[in-house]
C-alpha cells in the first residue's frame, strides 16, 4: 500500500523577541488538519524542532515512486551570497530555523538534495519571505516573515550536494511558494496571509479547482487584504515538473477520493 507523509516545519520562536511570528502555531494547526485529511501521516517539528530538519528529511528516503511526500514550511525566510555557483541572481534562499536561543539556515541547495532525495511524488509549501525559488509587530498589523543579517548567527552544517541538484528535479511536484524571491511574505496573529489563503479554498470547493486557480485566489485574498491596510502585497509562486501539473486538482494529483472539509483555528 502507498505510503503517504507530511512533514511540518514550523518557527515562531526566534533569538531576539523582536523577530518572533504570531501567526506560526496556528499555521501548524490547520495544516496539520489538512494534511490529514487528505489521507497523510503527519509528523510536526515547531520552534527548537526545527534544528533537527535534516535528520527528519533522511526518514523518508527509503519512500518510491508510488508514495506521496508533503512539505510545509512557515518561518522566516532569508537571502545570503551563492558561494556554490548555482544561482543566477547570486544568492542562495533559505529557511531560518531557530531554538530560540540561535538562529541557522536552512540553505535551498540543502532543501533542494534532500527533496530530491525523495522519490515519491512531492508537494511543497513555503510559507516565508524570498521564497519563490524558499522586529514584533505593534497591535494587529501584519508582519514581513523576514529577518534582518545581524539575527543570524550561522550556516546549518548540513550533507553539501552538487550544484545540478540544486534544484527540484526527481519525481513529479508541485511547490506553491508565498511569494516571489524579493518580496516579504506576511504574518499576522490569525496565520500567515498565504497559508490562510490555501485553507480558504478548501472551505469553497478547492478539491475540485486546478492548481493554477488556486494560486490566482490565493493571491486574490492576499490582495484584498492587504487593500484593507497600509501593508505591501506579495504574489504566490506555482512550480511543477510539468506544465501539465499545474492544471491538475489535489485529488488528481494524489489520485485520492474527495477530501472533507478541514476544520481550522480561529
Amino acid at each position: 500500500m502507498a505510503q503517504k507523509e507530511a512533514l511540518i516545519v514550523g518557527v515562531s520562536d526566534y533569538e531576539g523577541t523582536q523577530y518572533d511570528l504570531r501567526g506560526v502555531k496556528k499555521d501548524i494547526v490547520n495544516m496539520k488538519s489538512l494534511f490529514e485529511k487528505w489521507g497523510f501521516h503527519v509528523t510536526v517539528l515547531q520552534d527548537a524542532q526545527s534544528m533537527e530538519l535534516e535528520k527528519k528529511f533522511q526518514n523518508y528516503s527509503s519512500l518510491g515512486s508510488d508514495d506521496a511526500f508533503i512539505f510545509y514550511y512557515s518561518g522566516h525566510g532569508y537571502h545570503i551570497k551563492d558561494v556554490s555557483g548555482d544561482e543566477t541572481d547570486g544568492e542562495d534562499e533559505a529557511l531560518v530555523l531557530s531554538d530560540g536561543a540561535k538562529n541557522e539556515l536552512f540553505l535551498d541547495d540543502a532543501l533542494f538534495g534532500y527533496l530530491n532525495s525523495i522519490q515519491a511524488k512531492k508537494m511543497i509549501f513555503l510559507d516565508s519571505c524570498h521564497s519563490g525559488t524558499a522586529f514584533k509587530a505593534f497591535g494587529d498589523k501584519p508582519k514581513a516573515k523576514s529577518i534582518t543579517q545581524n539575527a543570524v548567527h550561522g550556516v546549518m552544517r548540513t550533507k553539501s550536494f552538487r550544484p545540478q541538484e540544486s534544484k527540484i528535479s526527481s519525481g513529479e511536484y508541485v511547490v506553491f511558494a508565498a511569494s516571489q524571491d524579493r518580496e516579504e511574505s506576511l504574518d499576522t496573529k490569525n496565520g500567515g496571509l498565504f497559508t490562510n489563503g490555501f485553507l480558504k479554498q478548501f472551505r469553497n470547493g478547492g478539491e475540485s479547482k486546478n492548481f493554477m486557480n488556486i494560486r490566482q485566489s490565493v493571491e486574490d485574498s492576499i490582495l484584498n487584504f492587504c487593500r484593507g491596510g497600509d501593508s505591501k502585497p506579495h504574489h504566490p509562486n506555482l512550480s511543477a515538473s510539468s506544465d501539465a501539473l499545474k492544471y491538475s486538482t489535489i485529488n488528481e494529483f494524489f489520485k485520492t477520493k474527495s477530501t472533507p472539509e478541514p476544520q481550522t483555528e480561529k
